[in-house]
Order: C-alpha cells, then sequence, then structure tokens
C-alpha cells in the first residue's frame, strides 16, 4: 500500500528523529516536522505528538489531531483528521489508521481517497486486510464526478462489500448499487473490473441508435479476455426492422504469430435471407525478415456493408502472401480474389490475380550512390469471361548521381525491360504470345539558388529521357494503368505509369521551377509549375491524363501557410496551349487540429468528377463541441452523399455523443438514409479506467 507506506515513512522518521533512534535504524529522508507538543518517554520508548501535527518531505504531506509511535512494537497510529498528500497530489483522508513496522497497515476507519488535484473521490467505512494481497472494504462509494454541495454526483457506486486483489489489480463488488444524482438506476448483486488500465472479461456499455433503415437499435456487447494476448469481442445488434445480427471479433498477438478475425452474421427480416460478412488479418514470421499471411473480406451480396456498416468500397478483396526481405534484397508471392461491389458489374469479368511472384535487388556500384536495381514482376490474370494473360516483366536500372561545387546535382540513369505476354482473349483472335524489349537512358540537373538569410529557395530542375517510340502493341490490353492522372508527384518519373502493360516510351524533356519562401525548415509559401514535351509528333501512348498532346498539360502548386492556425493547398493541371483548367484540388484549413478548426476540400475533373467534402470541429462552450463532416457531388445540380452532425457534451465523469449521419445516394438494396445514434461512456470505469487503486493499498 504505497500512500500507507508513506504515511509510515514519514511518522516513523519523525518519531526516529525526535526520540534520537537514528544509529539504530539508519538514516532518514529529510524532513520538516510541526506539532503543538511533542513528548518522549525514555523508558517506554514512544513518541507523542498532538495539536495539528504536520510533516512535510520530498514524497509528501501529513496532517493529523495527533500521531503515536511505539518503538518497542513498531507501531505508529495517527487519529483525528488524518490527511495525506503525496508528491502527486493524491489526498487520502482517515478517521485513524495503525501502521505496524513492516509498513502494512492493521485496520484503517473512515478512509476517503481524492485521486490527484480534482480526481475520482473513494471512501469506504472501514477497510481490513484480509491476507498480504487481499483486502477487504465496506460500505464503498465512489465517483469520479467533482462533488457539489447542491446536488448529489452525477453518477456514482455504492456497495455493500468489495474485495481487492492488489496482485492482480481487480476490484469485486457484492451488492452494488449504481446510482444518477444520488438515486438508484439499477442493481447488481456482482461486478468487478480491473483498476491498472487492464482489460478483463464482462460486459460492454450498449450503444443506440436509430436509422431509416435497420430502425430502432440497440447493441449489447459481452468482452472476454482469455490471456494478455488473446481476446474475443461478442456483440448482438438487435434492428426492429432488420432483426438480431450476430457480431465477433478474436485477436490474437505472439511473438511469431499475430491476427484479427472479425464476422457478422444476420437473417435479414427485410429480404429473408442469411447475410454475412469475415474479414481475417493474419501474419505468421516464421524467421527474421519473412512473413506469410491473410489479409481481405469474403461478402455475402455487393451491398451488404453499405446497408449495415455505412461503407461503400469498390472491391473487397482478399489476399494471401509470402513473403522475404533484407537491407538489399525482397521476394514475394501472393494471390488475390477481388469482389466487385460496383452496380453492373457482372462478376465473370472480375480480373482474379493468383499467383503473382515479385523480386528485387540492390546492389552498390561504387561508395558514391551508384547503384544498379533488378527487378522480376511475373503475374497470371484471369477472368471466367473476357480477357486473361500470363505476364512477365524483368528490369535492370542504373542510377548515379554527381554534384560539384556550386551546388549543381546531376543524375545520369539507364534502365533495360524486357515483356512477356501469353495472351487469352475469349471470342477472339488476339491470342497469343507477345514479347517486348524497352530501353530508357536519363539525365536530371538540378541546382537550388538560396538567398543570403535563406529566407527563399529557387530551384530550377530539368530532365532529359530517352527511349524508342512505341511497343504499346494492340494485343497487350490495360489492365494496371487505367487511372493515370499527370501531377506534381509523377512528372519526373522515369515511368509514370502504376503498372507495367502501357510502356511510356518516347523521348521527352521535364522541366520545373520551385520557388520556397519562409525560414529555414519552415515553409510559409511553396509554389511549383512544370510540364513534359515529348519529341515525336504522335502520340506513344494511349492514356490520356494530361500526356495527349506533344506538349502536356502544365501542372501547378500552390501552398501558403503563414501560421499554424492557416494552411492552403492547391494541386493544378492547366491545359498546355489555353491555361484552362483540366484538374484541381484545392485544401483550406482554418484553426490547429488539435483545437477548433475548418477544414474544406474541393475537387474538379474536366469531363469527371466534381466533389466538395470538410469537416469541422467547434468548442461551444466548456462541456460541449460540435463534429461535423459533409460531401457532395456537385455534378447535375449537386447531390448530397454524405452529412454527419455529432454533438458531444464533455462532462468531468462521462462522455456522451448524439450525432445524426445522412446519406443521400442510393445503392441498389441500400438507399439513401438517415441515422441517429447515442452513446454514453463512463469515465474511470472498468476498461477506460484511470485510477490506479494500488495507490491505495
Amino acid at each position: 500500500m504505497k500512500f500507507l507506506r508513506s504515511v509510515h515513512a514519514l511518522t516513523l522518521a519523525a518519531g526516529i528523529s525526535v526520540a534520537a533512534f537514528s544509529p539504530v535504524h539508519g538514516q532518514v529522508t529529510p524532513f520538516l516536522f510541526d506539532s503543538d507538543t511533542l513528548n518522549f518517554n525514555a523508558k517506554t520508548g514512544v513518541v507523542e505528538a498532538s495539536g495539528n501535527v504536520k510533516i512535510t518531505a520530498d514524497r509528501g504531506s501529513v496532517w493529523a489531531d495527533s500521531m503515536t509511535y511505539d518503538s518497542a512494537t513498531g507501531i505508529t497510529t495517527a487519529k483525528g483528521n488524518v490527511t495525506l498528500v503525496d508528491s502527486n497530489k493524491m489526498a487520502l483522508f482517515f478517521d485513524s489508521v495503525e501502521l505496524s513496522d513492516d509498513f502494512n497497515f492493521v485496520v484503517i476507519d473512515g478512509i476517503k481517497a481524492r485521486l490527484g488535484d480534482e480526481g475520482p473521490v473513494f471512501a469506504a467505512a472501514q477497510v481490513t486486510r484480509e491476507n498480504g494481497a487481499t483486502y477487504k472494504l465496506s460500505n464503498l462509494a465512489y465517483t469520479p464526478c467533482k462533488l457539489c454541495s447542491e446536488h448529489a454526483p452525477v453518477w456514482q457506486i455504492r456497495a455493500g462489500e468489495v474485495k481487492y486483489d492488489s496482485d492482480e489489480q481487480i476490484m469485486s463488488y457484492q451488492n452494488m448499487y449504481f446510482d444518477v444524482y444520488g438515486k438508484p438506476v439499477f442493481y447488481l448483486p456482482y461486478m468487478k473490473h480491473s483498476t491498472n488500465n487492464k482489460p478483463m472479461s464482462g460486459m460492454l456499455p450498449p450503444n443506440f441508435g436509430s436509422s431509416s433503415v435497420t430502425g430502432q437499435e440497440v447493441t449489447l456487447s459481452y468482452y472476454q479476455r482469455f490471456s494478455d494476448n488473446l481476446d474475443s469481442t461478442i456483440r448482438n445488434r438487435y434492428m426492429t426492422e432488420r432483426g438480431n445480427m450476430l457480431i465477433g471479433q478474436t485477436r490474437y498477438i505472439g511473438r511469431k504469430t499475430e491476427g484479427i478475425f472479425d464476422g457478422s452474421i444476420i437473417a435479414d427480416d427485410n429480404s429473408s435471407e442469411v447475410r454475412s460478412h469475415v474479414k481475417v488479418q493474419g501474419v505468421y514470421r516464421p524467421r527474421k525478415g519473412m512473413r506469410v499471411g491473410v489479409n481481405g473480406s469474403l461478402l455475402s451480396d455487393d451491398t451488404y456493408l453499405d446497408e449495415f456498416f455505412g461503407r461503400t468500397p469498390n472491391f473487397a478483396p482478399l489476399t494471401g502472401f509470402v513473403e522475404q526481405g533484407s537491407e538489399k534484397t525482397y521476394a514475394a508471392i501472393y494471390g488475390r480474389y477481388y469482389h466487385d461491389l460496383r452496380e453492373g458489374v457482372a462478376p465473370e469479368t472480375t480480373p482474379q490475380v493468383a499467383p503473382r511472384v515479385l523480386f528485387e535487388h540492390v546492389m552498390d556500384t561504387d561508395k558514391n550512390g551508384g547503384q544498379i536495381t533488378f527487378n522480376v514482376d511475373g503475374v497470371s490474370l484471369s477472368r471466367e469471361l473476357g480477357y486473361s494473360h500470363d505476364r512477365l516483366v524483368t528490369s535492370a536500372n542504373y542510377t548515379k548521381p554527381f554534384k560539384n561545387t556550386y551546388g549543381d546535382t546531376f543524375t545520369v540513369g539507364a534502365n533495360v525491360r524486357a515483356d512477356y505476354y501469353n495472351i487469352d482473349q475469349v471470342s477472339s483472335s488476339l491470342d497469343g504470345q507477345e514479347s517486348r524489349i524497352h530501353g530508357q537512358a536519363t539525365l536530371d540537373w538540378s541546382r537550388p539558388y538560396v538567398n543570403a538569410n535563406a529566407s527563399h529557395i529557387f530551384a530550377p530542375r530539368i530532365k532529359l529521357m530517352l527511349s524508342p517510340v512505341g511497343n504499346n502493341q494492340d494485343e497487350i490490353n490495360n489492365e494496371d494503368s487505367t487511372g493515370f492522372e499527370l501531377d506534381s508527384s509523377n512528372l519526373f518519373s522515369d515511368d509514370r505509369f502504376a503498372g507495367y502493360d502501357v510502356i511510356d516510351s518516347g523521348s521527352r524533356i521535364v522541366y520545373g521551377l520551385d520557388n520556397k519562401w519562409g525560414v529555414p525548415g519552415e515553409n510559409k509559401v511553396h509554389t511549383f509549375f512544370g510540364q513534359s514535351i515529348r519529341f515525336d509528333e504522335n502520340r506513344a501512348t494511349s492514356t490520356s491524363g494530361g500526356t495527349e498532346n506533344q506538349a502536356s498539360d502544365w501542372i501547378a502548386l500552390a501552398e501558403i501557410q503563414p501560421t499554424r492556425y492557416i494552411s492552403a493547398r492547391t494541386d493544378m493541371r492547366l491545359d498546355h496551349g489555353t491555361f484552362e483548367v483540366r484538374r484541381i484540388d484545392s485544401d483550406v484549413r482554418l484553426g490547429a487540429l488539435s483545437s477548433n478548426y475548418v477544414s474544406v476540400r474541393h475537387s474538379l475533373l474536366d469531363g469527371g468528377e466534381h466533389e466538395i467534402s470538410g469537416n469541422a470541429y467547434y468548442q461551444l462552450a466548456d462541456a460541449w463541441a460540435l463534429e461535423w463532416a459533409f460531401n457532395r457531388d456537385m455534378n447535375g445540380g449537386g447531390k448530397l452523399l454524405k452529412n454527419d452532425i455529432g454533438l458531444i457534451y464533455q462532462h468531468n465523469c462521462f462522455d456522451a455523443t448524439f450525432s445524426v449521419n445522412r446519406r443521400g445516394y442510393n445503392n441498389r438494396s441500400a438507399p439513401s438514409a438517415t441515422e441517429f445514434t447515442f452513446n454514453v461512456e463512463l469515465l474511470t470505469l472498468g476498461r477506460d479506467s484511470k485510477v490506479d487503486t494500488n495507490h491505495l493499498f
């Protein structure tokens, strides 16, 4: 019992010092001692202090009306308004306390505790030690709420008898009442929880909600902790319009293995069908640098996640993999099954990947940064209906940087790759085998110009890329580079496409100007402007996204952050000839993310998506806060996609959240819907406990 040991150490120090027993008991901690009267009986070895007894030391302070120390029995007794405050500002109050010479107490009458300056309050009529690690408390009351003379605490726990196991740090209650403003709300014959933030088995707080799709709902949950590295949670979600859903999660983490398994199932009252989902994440590490695992989901139907969990991904992939990595080498093999959740897509046309083999090795050619990288990528892509292929890509890439005394940086590079395709095109004459070899040489130059006080850095960059035109056969479908978009992140890339099916062929020159203003290490303003021009007039690829013409679209970036409360960034793609906006993505934030803020994002693609979204947080008052998130499709006059508003009340002993969530689009059997949810979290209780009761015992 750390605090009672502190009491004994202080009182013992006082008694020993005053009685001049230091040579017998050893050196004591420095302290200040004060009382109205002090007596020492040399025959009995008893030190008595009375009247405003106060002992102050680095470890804390103790007050009492009277205090005695019996050197013969080693018992220290403090009586009358006993108060202890430790160095962490935790306060203990007793009517009386009796401590033995081994720092253990016998009986405490009328214990009260305040944990921290304004922390929880704990009180019991009597505390007795049953054995070395177990304590019995009678007539206990506990609340983290601030006490007010005008009314009872917002909530408190009362129990006739409580057992505390200091080894396991578990509180066990018998005949427990839960009071709200002094009125008993419910009764439990038995309850237990940990006091050290360690999760333990038991019921979790219920969740309540309402939706135009699911009706009124309540979720009851039970948490089972099997060991420190294995636990499970079972939830029953009852929805008046859909029925009972069973949800489960199991988590395990070991020295070589870890995993999370999630699942749910419902006999849907709306469709009279059994619907479900399974999600698994598992990794096994048999040796250093090696991983074997599985990651992904399996769903009963396309709209299950949307209807019951508000998630609308395009795909639900399931991946199994084996990989081995080291400082210079990486190898992997994996297979991936895709469940396409998009409307109007036939499952037999969805591409499946099994297997894919990856290998990469990096070799240093010198001590000045020269490197050769070898890559192998083999994949088998198949469809039940449509285009399929087996592909093998091998490549080697060499880079070498050079710097001169003027600050110029030159990087020379060369790469060569060889591709092989075995194509299977159903109902087509394009079946067969295709191969191609492609090479490229590059020269990259950049030089930063810095003013005298380093507040402005002007950095031009030019890159020359030389390679033959073509090598994009009609027989090879573009499967992995369909979403290409030219921007500042890939403008200077040797290969601007994410995949291998399209070769970024042809010679071109790329140039850009980077400007940064601000103090060193903190940019206040950042701009970039750049473009690429290919040498050949004909299009070298069939992709769009800004490279359709000989001169690419202009790529621009503007970013400003005058203070930590204001930031704005815009990424743009402008027509190469007219400077009309082809794509723009803008972000604006006012306020700090750790306090009140508003953040808005705007995206526009010429002839494509046009959306505006944002989120905000605002502290309405000391205890009230407002959260907001929205997303609106601006095409066709504007359509609400999402609008979520949450009202948060933060009391000193509980948090309450009321939220309204509106989804404005239909997804087949998942229509537009409005949901209402209400949650209450009791602070410092159970799994979220902030109280270390070992400070008390």
